[in-house]
This record gives structure tokens, C-alpha cells and sequence, in this order.
């Protein structure tokens, strides 16, 4: 327990979550020019080809980003976060739970631009648009805390038994030599 008890004390950053809301604002990729004619530069256009054919969002990059910089300067003034969800979010599930996104943990699914940025974050705090995919994203920290011990004591129980598991094994070897 003193071992399980000096890790969690030393890794609280590890642990950290946080609940948030979002604005997502999408975009339609475009299809570089000129991009050349490798096999590599030939393979991203057409990447980009098959992402803009199917685009149903209604904005360029430049637009949705100027419109995502609006918002944020508009949150930063006071506005009322829930309003502008329900007025320019573009993704309909957080928007039917009035920017409610979840959970991130640095652990978590979210893509690393989006964990980074949650991180740094403080609670209240509203984010600068963050690209990632086709949208970019607005997010505010509605909770930052850290995961209590009971809800990752196994885990680092896991991980000691791993870390330790090397030494144990090196001991054995050296005393049945």
C-alpha cells in the first residue's frame, strides 16, 4: 500500500481529468494545387479528394477558423457559452447536450492536439480554436480535478507489478543459477 501510495502521490498529472464543453465549428477540406507529381504527393490529393467529396459542412478552413475566433473573443467578453452552442456548434451530439463533450483523461481516445490543449487549460477557461480533423474546435473546462486513488488504485497495481516484474524475474534467475 506504501508503494501504490508513494506512485499515485508522485503521478497525480497522470490522473488528471477534466469535463468539458465544446463549440465545434466544421469545414470542407480543400484539394491542394499544385502539390507535384509523386507518388506521395499524388496519394494526398487524392486523400484530400475523397474527404472534400463527402463534406457536408458549409465552411472554408479560413471561414470556419474567423468564425471559431469570433466566438472565442465573444466567450471572453461573457457570453453565454450554452447559447452559442445551440447558435453555431456544427456537432449535433454535443449540441443536444448543450456542448456537453465528456470526459478527458491524458490517457483518454481525444486526439493529443485536444488533450494537450484541455491540459493547459485552467476550470472556466475557454480555449483558442483547435484544429483537428474538419472542425475546429472550441472547448471551456467546466471541471478539472484528479481521479481519486480508489479509482486507479488497480491500475497502478498493474503497473507496479509490471515495472517490478523484470527484477523479480532477474533475482530468481540469479538464485536457481
Amino acid at each position: 500500500e506504501e508503494a501504490i501510495n508513494d506512485f499515485y502521490a508522485h503521478n497525480q498529472s497522470r490522473y488528471e481529468f477534466a469535463r468539458i464543453k465544446v463549440i465545434a465549428i466544421g469545414f470542407c477540406p480543400t484539394v491542394p494545387k499544385n502539390l507535384g507529381t509523386s507518388d506521395e504527393a499524388i496519394a494526398e490529393a487524392a486523400k484530400a479528394a475523397v474527404a472534400a467529396s463527402g463534406c457536408t459542412n458549409k465552411h472554408t478552413e479560413e471561414q470556419a477558423h474567423d468564425m471559431a475566433v469570433g466566438i472565442v473573443g465573444r466567450l471572453r467578453g461573457g457570453a453565454d457559452f450554452v447559447k452559442l452552442v445551440a447558435q453555431y456548434s456544427e456537432d449535433p451530439d454535443s449540441k443536444a447536450t448543450e456542448g456537453d463533450f465528456g470526459l478527458v483523461t491524458r490517457d483518454g481516445a481525444f486526439k493529443q492536439e485536444i488533450k494537450e490543449a484541455v491540459f493547459a487549460l485552467k476550470e472556466s477557461e475557454v480555449s483558442d480554436p483547435i484544429r483537428s480533423g474538419n472542425y475546429f474546435y472550441i472547448i471551456k473546462i467546466k471541471e478539472k480535478a484528479v481521479q481519486p486513488l480508489s479509482n486507479v488504485h488497480e491500475a497502478i497495481i498493474q503497473e507496479l507489478k509490471q515495472k517490478h516484474f523484470p527484477d523479480y524475474m532477474n533475482e530468481l534467475s540469479k538464485r536457481f543459477k
